[in-house]
């Protein structure tokens, strides 16, 4: 997943509010969002590495990664990112714990983002800082360097969501839009990350699209006082829109 939005505890009604896209090559074998039965878990499936980019416990956990941008460092040796978020959903360690222990082992992985927890607390690793952060409440996003860099697009997608996510009248709906928007930005404004200049314009957008690669879905988790969670995705390739609803059972 490439792009992570989260709105936590600054909507009097949703305590909890994320929307992400989720990057990948079109030709990636990938399951849309369905309850893994045995693990009690709501999520989308990489089938290839057998993990997932985000998804949502019963109990009301959440998980959420995505990759850290720099391709000298690609190494094919490396454990799937996605199998963090499985780990971490179907082990028994609380947040803290577990993500001080996952500090200690980023080199395990391709670089990564990643934020997991629940409306109780959430925690931010980034694998080359290796540093865990308890995130006060507020409004956050992650891309594909560490959270709220200051990337043109990710600095224009949070400020959208932070004009929606305050509101009462906030709907997935309107999330959603945010997610599809294709506004370019002036070259000279863009990260210079190691991947050219063509690569660099194509990645730039919140919604990105391609032959080969782009955009594949998008998703909307709104978690109510009520402790109702409402997990919505849109598939872009297909066209299909898949949507859970359910409470939180601790």
């Amino acid at each position: 997943m490439c792009l992570l939005l989260i709105g936590y505890k600054v909507n009097t009604m949703f305590p909890l509010i994320i929307a992400a896209n989720r990057d990948e090559f079109y030709a990636r074998q990938t399951k849309n969002l369905h309850f893994w039965e045995d693990e009690r878990i709501f999520a989308g499936k990489d089938v290839q590495a057998g993990g997932t980019w985000l998804a949502v416990h019963q109990d009301g956990r959440f998980a959420a990664i995505t990759n850290i941008r720099d391709p000298k460092r690609m190494k094919s040796d490396k454990r799937s990112r996605g199998l963090i978020i499985m780990d971490f959903l179907n082990g028994g360690a609380d947040s803290m714990h577990f993500m001080d222990e996952l500090a200690s082992h980023c080199a395990d992985y391709q670089g990564f983002n990643l934020l997991i927890g629940s409306e109780e607390a959430l925690y931010f690793l980034n694998s080359d800082e290796a540093v865990v952060q308890r995130l006060p409440s507020g409004v956050y996003g992650i891309s594909n360097a560490s959270i709220d860099t200051p990337w043109p697009k990710l600095m224009l997608a949070k400020e959208l969501f932070a004009k929606e996510v305050v509101a009462e009248t906030v709907t997935a709906d309107n999330l959603f839009a945010i997610l599809k928007n294709e506004q370019h930005f002036p070259e000279h404004s863009l990260p210079k990350t190691g991947v050219g200049e063509d690569l660099e314009k194509l990645l730039s957008t919140i919604f990105i699209k391609s032959h080969a690669y782009g955009t594949r879905s998008s998703a909307v988790i709104m978690q109510h006082v009520s402790e109702k969670i409402i997990f919505e995705e849109r598939d872009h390739l297909s066209g299909q829109h898949h949507i859970s609803e359910f409470h939180i059972l601790k």
